[in-house]
């Protein structure tokens, strides 16, 4: 079985996405940057700030999600057009929830690596446990990069 080469391989995707390249960047860009402007609006409360924000960041989900699917939809032979985001708004409480439980798992894998740099960085505070502090701290290194390849 012979492997293709990652050069034609993206070659091969950017010469089938050609066509669709001004919907999908329009359509990722007014997205973003509708994300942004309500953020910014949501943040200046201050106390349901941050829940509003991850809220109004969810929901924005529902489109760019519709987005995604209409590009693989594309690679399937079904045209890109709007109906491909609309088709996505029943389905808003799945994409939400989705959502929820990817930031869960982001914050839970950085909370296992920041907790050995905390602890470390106290320990070295002390000259007894100066030595131990720094073992923890590069085991907290050495989980990021963990973290990082399993990001890759």
């Amino acid at each position: 079985m012979k492997i293709t080469p990652a050069a034609i391989l993206r070659a091969r995707a950017l010469d089938a996405l050609k066509e669709t390249w001004p919907i999908t960047l329009a359509g990722s860009a007014l997205i973003n940057l509708a994300s942004y402007v309500l953020n910014q609006v949501v943040g200046v409360i201050p106390v349901l700030g941050a829940f509003l924000g991850f809220l109004v960041t969810a929901l924005l989900m529902v489109p760019m999600m519709g987005l995604t699917k209409g590009v693989l939809g594309y690679y399937r032979g079904k045209p890109l057009t709007l109906d491909s985001m609309k088709a996505m708004f029943p389905h808003w409480q799945k994409v939400c929830l989705l959502y929820l439980w990817e930031m869960l798992y982001m914050m839970g894998w950085i909370a296992l690596v920041m907790l050995p740099m905390l602890i470390g960085s106290v320990m070295m505070a002390s000259e007894t446990m100066g030595t131990l502090g720094i073992l923890l701290m590069l085991a907290g290194l050495v989980l990021m990069l963990v973290l990082a390849f399993r990001a890759a």
